[in-house]
Order: structure tokens, then C-alpha cells, then sequence
């Protein structure tokens, strides 16, 4: 393939006074904070799908009541509210149209913005990454209260001899 060449390897220029350790430990919480996010969305998806089987479950039980579709609906109401609070509207989002930043869409833009270049983070950066992680915080709280309210009304579906919906515990 031709005859051996020697080369120099240098370095890309950056600013002076890039501490590339801080650079690393901003992309490392950058990080941490999408897979924390991408769990949550994960989480959520099981439980839309849960509730699709809860819907058709209580159709099929006879003790229902009003008030077993008025805790589904409520659970379903949540569920968007969750959903829309780390992902977004999708709905406002088809249509282009503006709208709050969601905690996921924080933390994109963030991995969009900074993780292809080696300079410290710009100030804008770090603000949404303190926003999107106080925000999830709260969020992670709401979810995990959420999560148990599902499974005290899978509890009650037991009690009323509902037929076994996938995800429930028993």
C-alpha cells in the first residue's frame, strides 16, 4: 500500500482553560439523568399498557362499579399528565406548535448541544440540566406514588374478581 510514513498526532485546539474533567463530569450527570429519564418512559409505557388491560378486565366484572371506571379514568388522567411532564405534548408537538420544555426535552437538547465538542459546558447548559434534575426529582416522587396507587387498584380488581390483567401481582 505504499511506503511506511511517520506523522504527529495533535491534539484538537480548545480554549486554554478547559478543564476536560469538568467537561467529563457535566456529560457523566448528562447522562445518568437520560437513562434515569429513559427508565421513567419505559415505566410509564408498562403502565399505559397496563391500564389497556384493566379497561377490558372491569368491562368483564360483574361487581363493578362507577367508581372502579372513575378511578381508571383518574389513573389514565395521571398517567398523561406523567407522560406529558417528561416528554411533552405530542399532540402540540405534531402540530409544531410551542410548548413548555419537558424533562426529557431538557436533557435532549443538553445531549444535543454539548456532547460532540469538548469545551466546558455554556451556562444555559448547566441551568437546564439543574432544571431538568430538580424537576425529575419531583417527578421520580409523583411516579412512585402513582405507580402505587395502580397496584392498590389492581389490588381492588382482585378483590372483586376481576380477571387476571397482565402486570397485575397476585
Amino acid at each position: 500500500q505504499g511506503e511506511a510514513q511517520s506523522f504527529t498526532v495533535k491534539a484538537v485546539p480548545t480554549i486554554e482553560d478547559t478543564d476536560f474533567q469538568a467537561v467529563a463530569a457535566f456529560q457523566e450527570a448528562t447522562s445518568a439523568l437520560m437513562r434515569q429519564t429513559s427508565s421513567a418512559s419505559r415505566q410509564l409505557s408498562e403502565v399505559r399498557e397496563r391500564l389497556r388491560y384493566i379497561d377490558a378486565a372491569i368491562t368483564k366484572t360483574p361487581k363493578t362499579s362507577a367508581a372502579h371506571f372513575a378511578t381508571l379514568q383518574q389513573l389514565k388522567e395521571q398517567l398523561l399528565d406523567l407522560r406529558t411532564r417528561l416528554s411533552g405534548d405530542p399532540v402540540r408537538q405534531q402540530m409544531s406548535e410551542s410548548t413548555a420544555p419537558s424533562i426529557a426535552g431538557r436533557v435532549g437538547n443538553i445531549i444535543y448541544g454539548h456532547w460532540n465538542t469538548r469545551q466546558m459546558p455554556t451556562q444555559t447548559f448547566r441551568d437546564g440540566l439543574e432544571m431538568a434534575a430538580k424537576d425529575f426529582a419531583q417527578f421520580k416522587m409523583d411516579l412512585e406514588v402513582y405507580l402505587e396507587a395502580v397496584e392498590e387498584f389492581e389490588e381492588e380488581l382482585e378483590e372483586i374478581g376481576a380477571p387476571f390483567t397482565r402486570g397485575r401481582r397476585f
